[in-house]
């Protein structure tokens, strides 16, 4: 969960935050390990390993009960997810300098910030040292052996776990972001689009080639529509995030295009809510 702002400082510089909550199901880290693991070839063509002065800690939230029994229920790890006890809070920071109206350089700072770990904690520290000569695994119906238990119960006496239910923080990986971005050939203006296009900005920039709209779910303004058709661009891509007004509209723009393509986009599995993406051509070219 988050919510942000963002300023206009001056005409050149823009700046932002957004503050986060982040909520952890489960959680698993391990760090600050030390030790060597070397395997030899012993006798009777079995390798034998060793582990050497290690020192190895483990941390893990949400993944075991009080009983120190591990979690198999789904809907715990759902529940956990939203209205867990392992929440922790972070900060997101950006700014956009336009050093010119064609140059700019922009710069953030993500994820900076920490989750709380203090509900089903199990940790595990193992030092020490541990040899073992492998598995001669040979099968008697009349006296079956489980070699893995026997091989964990050995590591279990050579390298005893001290285990312990401590809270422990997670710092998120923080990334740093900086682009500075020179677009010598493009130029941009805002605002809007029937004030803004006008005979004075053809004469001196020319007509679009193409166009792409994006309006919201109202769609467009009958005044849009009449302006689109008055700049008479070969072609129009046209963004919905609403098939039903993006319909009307392109029954008024039917009057001088004709759709070519349709691509609608799933964006939003297991919902209603779909993107479409329509191109549209103009006629008199299509028949030319």
């Amino acid at each position: 969960m988050h919510a942000g702002i963002s300023k206009k400082i001056n005409e050149k510089l823009t700046a932002g935050a957004r503050f986060k909550i982040y909520s952890s199901a489960l959680n698993t880290e391990s760090s600050m390990n030390t030790g060597t693991f070397t395997t030899v070839l012993g006798t009777n063509n079995i390798y034998k390993h060793y582990l050497s002065n290690v020192n190895i800690n483990t941390k893990s939230s949400g993944l075991f009960n009080i009983d120190d029994e591990l979690i198999d229920d789904p809907a715990t790890y759902l529940k956990n997810t939203f209205f867990g006890d392992n929440i922790g809070v972070g900060v997101d920071f950006g700014l956009t300098y336009h050093i010119t109206p064609q140059f700019e350089f922009s710069g953030s700072i993500l994820d900076f910030g920490f989750i709380h770990h203090k509900k089903n904690i199990k940790n595990g520290t193992l030092i020490g040292s541990f040899i073992s000569e492998g598995s001669n695994f040979q099968y008697d119906p009349d006296n079956p052996e489980n070699f893995w238990n026997e091989f964990g119960d050995n590591l279990g006496e050579q390298l005893p776990v001290k285990e312990n239910k401590e809270s422990y923080i997670s710092w998120r990986p923080t990334k740093l972001n900086a682009a500075l971005n020179g677009l010598t050939e493009t130029a941009f203006f805002a605002g809007d689009v029937i004030k803004v296009c006008d005979d004075a900005f053809f004469e001196t920039h020319g007509k679009p080639d193409v166009i792409i709209t994006d309006p919201p779910r109202a769609g467009m303004h009958e005044k849009l529509v009449q302006k689109l058709l008055e700049m008479e661009a070969p072609t129009i891509v046209y963004v919905s995030c609403n098939p039903a007004t993006q319909a009307r509209d392109l029954a008024l723009l039917h009057a001088k295009y004709t759709v070519t393509k349709i691509q609608p986009v799933d964006m939003f599995p297991h919902t209603l809510h779909i993107e479409n993406v329509v191109q549209l051509k103009r006629t008199d070219l299509l028949n030319a």
